[in-house]
């Protein structure tokens, strides 16, 4: 794996001055319900519905949480297309906390249909977390999100 490239670009009649680009396996990111990427994550419960603060997952029950950044996947996609066959894996470990706890992981992938770049994360809500807002953290190989978006439990 290198872990660093030097970037040239390319327009008709000019050419930029080489530049430095670090490289990472993987930055994952997950997505918030709102644009500011902070507080309520778009995630839904296990009964199909939107997480909020009035409609809280419970402990035990499976969340489905949508995110990017995964790095190499088995197959390859193209990001950005749709996935028409099969699903893609991403190929490093995947791992959730909530509230702090190591989640029970059911899955990682981009699901046939859904727009490649596009992980779905599906985690069951550990048990004995304070009602309310929780931390979500997703760990995509050695590297993790910021404790900046949650999850509501009951």
């Amino acid at each position: 794996f290198t872990e660093s490239a030097f970037i040239v670009v390319q327009t008709p009649g000019q050419t930029s001055q080489s530049f430095y680009v670090p490289l990472a396996q993987a930055a994952p990111g997950l997505f918030a319900a709102n644009s500011s990427g902070t507080g309520q994550l778009a995630a839904m419960n296990q009964d199909g519905s939107t997480n909020s603060a009035t409609n809280a997952a419970t402990a035990g029950s499976t969340v489905t949480m949508y995110a990017t950044g995964e790095g190499l996947t088995a197959p390859p996609g193209i990001d950005g297309a749709i996935q028409t066959q099969g699903s893609r894996a991403p190929y490093l470990p995947v791992k959730v906390t909530i509230g702090g706890q190591l989640a029970q992981f059911v899955s990682a992938g981009t699901p046939i249909g859904e727009l490649s770049g596009v992980m779905v994360v599906r985690a069951a809500v550990p048990t004995g977390l304070t009602a309310g807002p929780v931390p979500v953290v997703l760990s995509v190989g050695s590297v993790s999100t910021s404790q900046n978006v949650t999850i509501s439990v009951k």
